[in-house]
């Protein structure tokens, strides 16, 4: 399943075309796509603008804890060559497209610490975040989903000391497929069919220190719950009297 579909079921967006006009809700215009590349003078990424203009307007999804960037704002190329558009909740890292790659449909995202728009290229620190922009915009879904875009979500946080049991992980891993395309040695990604999404995070000896799970149906997130038996840091439940007493007391 494309990517952008598998975005839409796990944030319940129900109608499945790919729209490419002025009157789609989730998304920004093809006019909005115009007016950014005569502002920039550029031709951007297929990729990039078919995600702007299908899901680029969803706050769950775009800014529910790190950000991309509205392009009738705030995009904007920095002095060393980069197109910023996806800003961490904090500013603390910047993601941007080389200048150079916008001519590909489906370019690198390169991610950087400490930098701003200004900074001239002696002084950035640029690093792949990801190879295809796709994957990127899939993750940042996923990762803003669990953080809180999606209405049920949980975070689990242990530590180097005492780390979360393996049996754990091999739940996991048994009850879920890993998201392959996504995922590497530091953080995995794990979803049935994108109902529902869960996030491992690995220290640096393959033990895993934190967990995020999140989905929009409550019956699969009880679910979860049910197999999944750690002492929650944090459950969206809390936010929710009613249905966190009645979890709260079983």
């Amino acid at each position: 399943m494309d990517y952008i579909e598998n975005i839409k079921k796990l944030y319940h967006l129900f109608d499945n075309s790919l729209i490419n006009n002025n009157n789609n809700d989730n998304g920004f215009s093809q006019d909005d796509m115009i007016t950014l590349e005569h502002k920039l003078g550029v031709i951007l990424p297929k990729e990039f603008k078919r995600y702007y203009q299908t899901l680029g307007k969803n706050q769950a999804i775009n800014q529910s804890y790190n950000c991309l960037a509205n392009p009738c704002e705030d995009i904007e190329l920095s002095a060393d060559g980069y197109l910023i558009f996806y800003r961490e909740n904090q500013w603390v890292v910047l993601w941007g497209i080389k200048k150079a790659d916008l001519n590909q449909d489906n370019p690198a995202v390169w991610g950087n610490f400490g930098s701003n728009e200004e900074t001239a290229s002696e002084e950035s620190n640029w690093y792949i975040e990801n190879t295809q922009l796709d994957k990127f915009f899939l993750t940042m879904a996923i990762y803003n989903g669990v953080s809180g875009g999606l209405t049920y979500h949980g975070h689990y946080f242990a530590d180097d000391d005492n780390p979360i049991s393996p049996d754990i992980v091999a739940l996991i891993e048994k009850h879920w497929q890993k998201i392959a395309d996504i995922s590497d040695d530091k953080q995995a990604y794990y979803s049935n069919a994108f109902n529902d999404v869960i996030s491992l995070i690995f220290n640096d000896n393959g033990q895993a220190t934190a967990l995020f799970i999140g989905t929009n149906d409550q019956a699969i997130f009880d679910d979860m719950l049910d197999k999944i038996a750690v002492d929650w840091n944090y459950l969206s439940y809390e936010d929710m009297d009613e249905d966190w007493e009645d979890f709260d007391n079983e």
